[in-house]
Formats: structure tokens, sequence, C-alpha cells
């Protein structure tokens, strides 16, 4: 007669970790160029990168604000949605988490993921969605269009 293998014992151990938490605030300063800039020249000073050239865009962190608070309203508009009547927010959020740009990104980087966001929003504009969301959708288009001509300037 054939026999069960024994059944194997879970190991639940649960890892946890204390991640920091910041205020508004306290990010909005470690963002600030100049307050990265100071840290840079501190650990150039002390020897440990010596020789090394940075340049902090004040651009890409506007980008990541621009892309943190539309992120947040249309999690607001998620949330207020409890009858799914607005299915391009889903849609939306997905594509704004794809093609987000973070402070460590260049300057490249960050105009080559606003352009693919920005078509990906000009394929959703004519998918049909419904009046609303192909103004915002329009709208979205345009500040990108805004964010990435200060690149060019």
């Amino acid at each position: 007669m054939l026999e069960q293998p024994p059944k194997a014992v879970e190991a639940k151990t649960k890892v946890q970790i204390n991640l920091p938490s910041f205020t508004q605030q306290e990010l909005d300063h470690l963002l600030d160029p100049a307050a990265i800039d100071q840290e840079l020249k501190a650990m150039q000073h002390k020897g440990i990168m010596v020789g090394a050239s940075f340049k902090v865009e004040a651009d890409i962190i506007d980008v990541v604000r621009w892309q943190d608070s539309k992120e947040s309203y249309l999690k607001g508009l998620k949330k207020q949605d409890t009858e799914d009547v607005n299915s391009w927010v889903d849609e939306l959020l997905e594509d704004l988490i794809t093609y987000e740009v973070s402070p460590a990104s260049s300057e490249e980087e960050a105009k080559e993921l606003l352009k693919h966001l920005d078509d990906e929003l000009e394929l959703k504009e004519q998918a049909g969605f419904g009046p609303d969301a192909r103004n915002y959708m329009v709208k979205l288009r345009a500040e990108i269009k805004m964010l990435t001509d200060k690149f060019n300037d």
C-alpha cells in the first residue's frame, strides 16, 4: 500500500523591519537640491567621494512630486468609486506606477519615462472611457508636456 508523504512543517517566522517614516517636511528637506549638495560636499571633504561630480536636477524632483500627487489623487478617486464606474482610474494608476520617475533617475531617463507615459495616455485617451476620463487624460498630457519642456530649457 502506498503511504502518504509526511506533511511538511511550515516554519512561520515573522520578520519585523523597522523602516523610518518621514513627514512631508522631512522629505522635502531630504530631497532639496541644496541639502543634497551640502551632503555631497561634506562627503568629499571627508574623502569618501574624491573626484566624483554630481549634479542634482531640480526638474526630476518636480516630476517625482507631480507623479506622487497624481497617484494620491487617483487613489482617492478609486476609494470614492464604490461602484467601479471609473475603471480608467485603475489603468492610470498602473501606468503611473509602471513609468515611475525616481530622484535617482537621470534627466534622460526621466524624459524617456515621461514620453512612454504620454504615449500610454494618448492610447487611453482614444480608448473611449468617457468624457471625464478623456478630459483628465488631456490635462495630464498637457502637464507632462510642461514637465518635459522644463528639461529642454
